[in-house]
């Protein structure tokens, strides 16, 4: 383990050697890193942005999406308040078709 960070109260994005996970309310989820050829440690997470951000041992700053939206309705699913997750969902396939 590299470093760990709690992004949410149910989500937290972890580091090794060669990986980034997701762990959420007891899912585990891998994720590419965006530099695999350097050691990253989390570093911080943006809500407003939707990003994780990530750095090297020479502060180096990388990141990656990850939309609060996206944690709401995969914790939702795992609960099993799917009715919940869909609503959100649709709600969130609205606002990007008004972005188009």
């Amino acid at each position: 383990l590299r470093g760990l960070l709690w992004v949410t109260s149910e989500c937290l994005v972890y580091t090794t050697d060669a990986k980034a996970a997701l762990w959420l309310d007891g899912y585990r989820q891998q994720l590419p890193l965006p530099d695999h050829q350097r050691l990253l440690y989390p570093i911080g997470y943006l809500e407003r942005e939707g990003r994780v951000f990530l750095a090297d041992r020479d502060a180096n700053v990388v990141s990656w999406g990850l939309p609060p939206t996206i944690l709401r309705v995969m914790a939702q699913v795992l609960r099993g308040e799917t009715q919940q997750a869909m609503t959100a969902l649709s709600r969130l396939h609205l606002t990007a078709e008004q972005a188009d």
